[in-house]
This record gives structure tokens, sequence and C-alpha cells, in this order.
């Protein structure tokens, strides 16, 4: 009995080893096809309350539809991490997150963006002398959207009673199609004082010259 309790545990030992080094080809396989899907993508994550840092570089990727358990003493992060998965953060006076991950918003701006205070909590990343449309197309060769989400792009809506035209906007259309099979069914638009909410948000805003109105646009990111 003990002789065969042993064999069969060496071949569930073994069952189970080759089930992970199955797991492990398949998952180097997607990723190097770029088919891997994953739910949360951190890269670098830093979380301040003030100045205190109570996440410091924190990465980890949750595969869709798999469960992940976060283990650890009192205190050591896992509820404020969860939080910030969740965007629960988002709204607490003192908070700031750096680093970029799965769900970050990006936002590039037009010169007549109030960038410095709408902006506070975020990157700020000055392009002076550039427009958005040649940042946009830049961007994009490199920065998966969202799909997750229906409008992974949105627009500032033109307030009623702007007699404005918006010409720019059927340019980051055919931009948004040359990277996202979505094309503009993934542009959405956002009423402006809303938008400058959304804003405060973002992990980053890329302050442009662009002179067009109406030009500003945020991004939300996708997984690598």
């Amino acid at each position: 009995m003990a002789e065969m309790t042993t064999t069969l545990t060496g071949f569930a030992a073994a069952t189970i080893e080759k089930k992970r080094a199955a797991e492990a080809v398949q998952e180097s396989s997607q990723a190097a096809a770029g088919t891997a899907e994953y739910t949360f993508d951190v890269s670098h994550m830093d979380l301040f309350y003030n100045e205190f840092q109570a996440l410091k570089d924190i990465n980890m990727k949750i595969k869709k539809n798999e469960i992940t358990a976060l283990i650890g003493p009192s205190g050591c992060g896992k509820s404020t991490f969860l939080k910030t998965l969740n965007r629960m953060n988002d709204w607490v006076e003192g908070c700031r997150v750096t680093g970029e991950g799965h769900s970050d918003r990006l936002v590039i701006a037009d010169g007549n963006f109030p960038v410095m205070s709408m902006g506070k909590n975020a990157q700020i990343i000055r392009m002076d002398g550039h427009g958005v449309p040649e940042i946009l197309d830049a961007i994009l060769k490199v920065f998966p959207l969202d799909t997750y989400i229906e409008k992974p792009v949105n627009l500032m809506e033109v307030m009623p009673g702007d007699d404005v035209q918006t010409p720019i906007w059927d340019v980051y259309k055919k931009t948004v199609e040359k990277y996202d099979e979505r094309g503009k069914n993934a542009i959405g638009e956002i009423e402006r004082f809303k938008f400058y909410e959304e804003t405060k948000t973002a992990y980053a805003v890329i302050a442009t010259s662009e002179k067009a109105l109406y030009a500003n646009i945020m991004l939300q990111k996708g997984v690598v």
C-alpha cells in the first residue's frame, strides 16, 4: 500500500509538472504572438498619499478569467492595490499614482487647454511646436486601445451654442482606423466640463501647440 501511494504521488506530481510546463509554453507562445489576454497589466506602479508612499514598483499581469489571490500581512498594501485597479482611489484627496497600466488614460491637449490646472495630478509632457494629429499617430503605433470598453477614444464635445467646425476630428478618425479595427466606432464624445474632470484622473497630459478648436483627445490604454 505504501509503495502504491508513493507511485500515485509521484504520478500526480509528474502530471502537475507537465501541466505547468504546457501552460508556460502556451503563455510564452501567446506573448510572442501578442495574443495573450489580460484584464490588468500593471507596470512599475507607485502610489502615494501626499508624501507617504503606499505602493512601490508594482508589476503584475492578470489574465482574463484567471483567479488571482493577493496574500500578505495586514498593512502591506493589498486593499490599496485592489482599490487602485478599480479606480476607487481616483477621488481620494492627496492620492497620486505613477506608472502606467491597463485602463490608464492619456490626454493630448490642444493649445487652449488648461493643462497646468487640469493635469496637476498627472505627468505633464510638453510638446510645444507640435500639433495633435502627428502626436496621435506616433502614440497609436505603440499604444494599444482598451478593448474592454466600447469607446476607448474620446473627444471634447462642442458646447451648445458654439458655432465651431471640427474638421480635425475627421483626421483623428482616419488615424484611429489605421491602428484599431473598430475605427470610428471606438470614438466617443465627452461634455466639456466632464472632460476636464476626467483629465484630473489621467495618467499623463501632453501639452501641444495645436491651434484647432475642440482638438483635445483622450485615449484609454489597452494591453500591450
